[in-house]
C-alpha cells in the first residue's frame, strides 16, 4: 500500500507523508469552507451571477446557505482557490517563520520596521534553494519521533526504518 499526495516524496519517508497528510486535510478544509463563504456571500449580497462563476452547472435562484454541497461546483476552480491557500500557509512556515528564524533575521514585531513591499521580486536563486535544501536534510534526526493523540511518545522509529516504508505511517492499521 502506498500513499498518494501529489508529490513522489510521499512514499519517501513516513515523516514527509505525515506533513502532507495534514497539508491534504487543510486543503479539503478550505475546498469546504470556501464553498461554505462563496453561497453566503452571494446570498447576502443578492449575487446570483457571482455564485455562477463558481458553478459547474449555473442556478437559476440562490441557494439555501446550509447545503452548498447540493450545487455542482467548477472542480478545477475550487481546488485551486484552497490550494492557493494551502500554498500561501507553507510559504509564510517556510519564508517567513523558519528560514527568517534560522538566519537570526527574525523581526519580534509583525511586518517589520519596514512593512511589506510589492516591488520587490519574490522568487529566490536556484543556489538559494539548493542551500536551503542541503541545510534543512542537514537537520534531520535518527529517530522518527511519533506521538499519540495525548501527546505522549508512541512507537517511534529510526529515521531508515521510516524510509521506503509507507506502511510504517500507519503503523496501528487505522487509516
Amino acid at each position: 500500500r502506498h500513499y498518494m499526495c501529489g508529490d513522489g516524496r510521499c512514499n519517501e519517508n513516513i515523516a514527509l507523508t505525515s506533513i502532507h497528510t495534514i497539508f491534504h486535510s487543510e486543503h479539503n478544509r478550505l475546498v469546504e469552507f470556501s464553498k461554505a463563504k462563496i453561497v453566503v456571500d452571494a446570498v447576502n449580497n443578492n449575487d446570483l451571477d457571482g455564485l455562477n462563476e463558481w458553478l459547474d452547472t449555473p442556478v437559476g435562484a440562490l441557494p439555501d446557505v446550509s447545503a452548498p454541497d447540493r450545487l455542482d461546483w467548477d472542480g478545477d476552480r475550487i481546488f485551486s482557490l484552497a490550494k492557493f491557500g494551502t500554498e500561501m500557509q507553507y510559504n509564510r512556515i517556510a519564508f517567513d517563520e523558519f528560514s527568517p528564524t534560522l538566519a537570526g533575521l527574525k523581526d519580534v514585531f509583525e511586518g517589520g520596521p519596514f512593512g511589506y513591499h510589492t516591488n520587490l521580486d519574490p522568487s529566490i536563486t536556484a543556489e538559494f534553494s539548493q542551500s536551503v535544501y542541503r541545510f534543512g536534510h542537514s537537520l534531520l534526526t535518527e529517530d522518527i519521533f511519533r506521538f499519540s493523540s495525548g501527546m505522549t511518545e508512541d512507537n517511534s522509529i529510526s529515521l531508515f526504518e521510516g524510509f521506503l516504508n509507507p506502511l510504517a505511517f500507519d503503523a496501528d492499521g487505522t487509516l
